[in-house]
C-alpha cells in the first residue's frame, strides 16, 4: 500500500505507543558521547496498535493547555537546546581548576594568563548569550501559545533560530575551554566528558545544518523543505 501524504506531500508520521515488551532492542548506540541516553535502535513485529495509542505528528493537540500548542517538534528542539547549554556549562564549571596548573613551560598558572583570563571570559559569553537568545524567543512563542494565536511559519523560524544559534554557542564556548585546559582538557573527566556528550549532540537532526537552510527560506517569505519544521 501506498502511504498516505500530508497536503505538503510528506508521509504522515504517526507516534504510536506499545508495551517495551513488544519491541525487540538492537544494541546500535555506540558513541564517544551521550551514551547514558541508550538510544539504540528497536524493530516491532506483528504488533497491534490501537488507535488511540497514537496520534499524527502534526495533528492539533488533543489538551486545551497553552504547552501543547507549541507544535511538537519545536518542542523536542527546545529541549536539544537546553541540553547542549547544559553540557557547556558543566565544561566552564570544570575549567578553573585545571588553570591553576602551571603550564608546560610556563612561569605562572595558567589563570594568571591574559590569554587565559580573555578565553574564559569569551566562553562564557558565548554559552550567555545563547542562553539569553533562546529564553526571549521561546518566551515569545510561549506568549503566543497562551494567548491562543496561530503559531505561523515565522515564529517557528525565529524559535528555531535561537535554538541552532544556542547549540552552535555551546560549541564554540567547550572548543575555547578546552584550548584553555591544555593537557588538563584530556585528563579531567568532567571537561572530557562534557567535551564528548556535546560533540555527539551537535549532530542532532534539530540542530544541523538544513535547519538554517529552512529558517533562511521563511524570512525570504518561501515554504521550508521540512514538513515537520
Amino acid at each position: 500500500a501506498n502511504p498516505l501524504l500530508t497536503a505538503q506531500g510528506a508521509p504522515r508520521l504517526r507516534i504510536v505507543f506499545v508495551p517495551a515488551a513488544s519491541a525487540t532492542l538492537h544494541d546500535t548506540w555506540r558513541t564517544s558521547g551521550l551514551c547514558a541516553t541508550a538510544s539504540d535502535e528497536f524493530e516491532l513485529e506483528n504488533v497491534f496498535v490501537p488507535a488511540h495509542h497514537g496520534f499524527d505528528f502534526g495533528a492539533p493537540p488533543r489538551d486545551p493547555a497553552p504547552a501543547w500548542r507549541v507544535p511538537l517538534g519545536l518542542r523536542l528542539a527546545m529541549s536539544k537546546a537546553a541540553a547542549v547549554l547544559g553540557m557547556a556549562l558543566g565544561a566552564l564549571d570544570a575549567l578553573p581548576p585545571l588553570l591553576e596548573r602551571t603550564p608546560f613551560a610556563g612561569a605562572v598558572p595558567a589563570r594568571d594568563e591574559p590569554r587565559t583570563q580573555a578565553g574564559l571570559a569569551e566562553a562564557t559569553g558565548e554559552v550567555e548569550a545563547g542562553r539569553a537568545y533562546l529564553h526571549r524567543e521561546v518566551a515569545a512563542l510561549c506568549a503566543i501559545a497562551e494567548a491562543g494565536d496561530p503559531i505561523d511559519a515565522a515564529a517557528k523560524a525565529r524559535t528555531r533560530l535561537a535554538i541552532v544559534h544556542a547549540a552552535r554557542a555551546a560549541v564554540r564556548a567547550v572548543e575555547l575551554a578546552r584550548t584553555l585546559a591544555g593537557t588538563g582538557a584530556v585528563f579531567d573527566a568532567d571537561l572530557d566528558r562534557a567535551a564528548r556528550d556535546l560533540a555527539v549532540a551537535r549532530h542532532h537532526v534539530q540542530l544541523q545544518a538544513h535547519v538554517m537552510e529552512d529558517i533562511g527560506r521563511v524570512m525570504l517569505g518561501q515554504v521550508p523543505r521540512n514538513p515537520l519544521f
